[in-house]
């Protein structure tokens, strides 16, 4: 973690503890731990949902959270059982008159696997875990949290009552998909710390509402704002990057979001975008936005000749 992170979060704690000292806040979020199986064989792997459960107008953080922490978990385990990472959902885009971040409201399950070793003896065991969250309405809350759930080792698989609520969060996680087709330039040259990045989706689905959600980055920033224009299966998206230090990126790592407006049915896939340099030829005022040898690459034609017609229709 960079300086500047560490600072960050250190200020950001120590601003709302000092809050919640003065006026007796608590945080309102509930926590509990769901497993998709009650009993379950030595060498399987067991899929765990740490439950958020925000009252309305609340929300807690995806795993770049933008402004804001992510959730987390520090487990504690029997021998021979292992966590792994968490898989998170695909999130809300959350913005503000003043920052932007990436959230959850509502109810939120964040699905862990857990592997139990070919070890583990028969009988009952205990899944333990201390979560610590940042909540957030008016004020941010940190919150945190004991959850625990038991699990049977035997000689067959049988499923819990929850399990069906796994299948249908399973679908939110992002697909991970090597060779989706998408690429990437910068739309021009650095103004400061500040650049535009146009990224190219082509896609045989329907896009309603496309968007782009970053991996956080020590060294840079992806601002939350997105302008997007689509037609004939291709889709333009351009946002600004902030640089805090080192080189401009050459890749960015994220999840593209087919439906940003619903994320209870839109459809994620998480991947890594590679960015070219833009064209070097200049961009004529005249030059008409649909002949290719005026120099203007495919993105920028796309993505400018949409910008004016949704301009033109405001």
């Amino acid at each position: 973690m960079s300086i500047r992170r560490i600072l960050t979060t250190v200020f950001l704690l120590a601003a709302v503890s000092a809050a919640n000292a003065q006026f007796g806040f608590g945080a309102a979020t509930k926590v509990d731990l769901k497993l998709d199986a009650q009993t379950a064989r030595p060498g399987e792997t067991v899929m765990t949902a740490l439950q958020m459960s925000m009252p309305e107008g609340y929300h807690t953080y995806w795993v770049n959270p933008g402004t804001g922490l992510p959730t987390e978990i520090e487990w504690t385990l029997p021998e021979g059982v292992t966590a792994g990472e968490i898989q998170w959902p695909a999130p809300e885009k959350y913005e503000d008159t003043v920052s932007g971040g990436y959230v959850y409201h509502g109810d939120a399950y964040l699905l862990i696997p857990i592997e139990i070793g070919e070890g583990v003896p028969p009988g009952e065991i205990e899944l333990k875990g201390a979560v610590s969250w940042l909540e957030c309405k008016t004020s941010c809350i940190p919150g945190s949290g004991d959850v625990a759930a038991r699990l049977t080792i035997g000689s067959e698989r049988v499923a819990s009552a929850e399990a069906s609520s796994f299948d249908e969060w399973k679908k939110r996680i992002p697909k991970k998909v090597a060779d989706l087709p998408v690429k990437a330039v910068w739309d021009s040259g650095a103004d400061g710390e500040e650049r535009a990045i146009v990224i190219e989706w082509r896609s045989s689905e329907s896009l309603p509402a496309p968007d782009f959600y970053p991996f956080a980055s020590e060294n840079l920033k992806v601002q939350p704002k997105t302008e997007s224009a689509t037609a004939d299966g291709t889709t333009i998206l351009r946002k600004t990057i902030k640089k805090h230090e080192g080189d401009w990126p050459t890749e960015l790592r994220g999840v593209l979001i087919a439906d940003a407006g619903n994320p209870n049915e839109s459809k994620a896939y998480e991947t890594t975008i590679v960015i070219g340099e833009p064209d070097s030829a200049a961009v004529e005022p005249g030059a008409s936005p649909a002949a290719p040898e005026a120099g203007l690459s495919l993105p920028k034609v796309l993505f400018f000749a949409f910008l004016g017609g949704l301009i033109l229709n405001v």
